[in-house]
């Protein structure tokens, strides 16, 4: 018998009772999550095509042994096995497979909401994806890719599972890759709960802080009044959410007639001033 594990402070659900749970969470079924992962998939704009070995930058034959490799030395290589089998009856297959030595590190990073843990997972293109598109972990590379060998981009929530002051480990094992398509190939599975504010880069990333120009029609009492037109200032100075200071938490109070408001207090600081120009 499986016992499920608490996690988190006490009182609150660990993750058999969330995954259970039929509220507080962003996507209620399995149905509108699918048809999230869709939007993403239709909003893609990534064509993979074949190309001849020769085209491929960085890439090489090594001389003497044959493998494909990259110029750094690094990533994996290509490799021909031959493996054998006395089970059930003899066989033997010959084939290319991935030789990868290096630890990739496949991390999920959770958080609760009202008590209930979520996941954050990503919309992930690579190349031989069923619909190109797929859910994957929140960090999902190899050592090549996190340490930028490519020259390229470093994984973003990478320190969430490298360094460890940013949350609680609640899973951290070596697991194989598939055996079929990797030679002895292992990954760092990843599990680590935060209550850390998460950045959310991506959405930040398209709207840029600063003055943005606002424009369109004007509606006044269901008609229309013309054209409206001027600057707003967007900021990336996101406010906490108010503190409730009445009623206390569980207490049961009489609202008065026609009243909606409750007290209560700004926990953040003035968003900073605009640039003139």
């Amino acid at each position: 018998m499986i016992k499920e594990r608490r996690s988190g402070a006490v009182g609150e659900p660990g993750f058999l009772a969330s995954a259970q749970a039929e509220g507080g969470v962003q996507f209620a079924d399995t149905p509108a999550a699918r048809a999230w992962l869709m939007e993403r998939r239709r909003s893609q704009r990534t064509a993979v095509s074949l190309v001849p070995f020769a085209d491929l930058q960085g890439w090489r034959f090594e001389q003497g042994s044959g493998d494909l490799v990259h110029e750094s030395g690094r990533f994996f290589r290509v490799q021909g096995v031959c493996a054998t089998s006395d089970f059930p009856a003899f066989t033997a297959v010959q084939q290319p497979i991935i030789n990868q030595p290096e630890v990739g590190v496949l991390g999920i990073l959770a958080k609760r909401f009202d008590g209930i843990v979520h996941f954050l997972l990503q919309a992930k293109m690579e190349p031989g994806n069923t619909g190109l598109v797929q859910l994957s972990p929140t960090v999902q590379a190899t050592r090549s890719n996190y340490t930028r060998v490519h020259g390229g981009a470093r994984p973003r929530y990478l320190e969430f599972f490298l360094e460890r002051a940013h949350g609680r480990v609640v899973v951290d094992q070596l697991q194989s890759e598939q055996g079929l398509f990797f030679l002895r190939k292992r990954n760092r599975n990843i599990i680590v709960e935060t209550g850390a504010d998460v950045p959310i880069d991506e959405m930040l990333a398209k709207l840029p802080a600063g003055n943005y120009k606002i424009e369109g029609p004007s509606m006044e009492n269901g008609e229309s009044s013309g054209k409206t037109e001027g600057t707003a200032w967007l900021t990336h100075n996101i406010p906490a959410g108010a503190e409730l200071l009445t009623p206390a938490a569980g207490a049961t109070t009489a609202r008065p007639r026609g009243c909606r408001g409750r007290p209560w207090r700004a926990r953040s600081r003035e968003p900073p001033s605009r640039p003139r120009h």
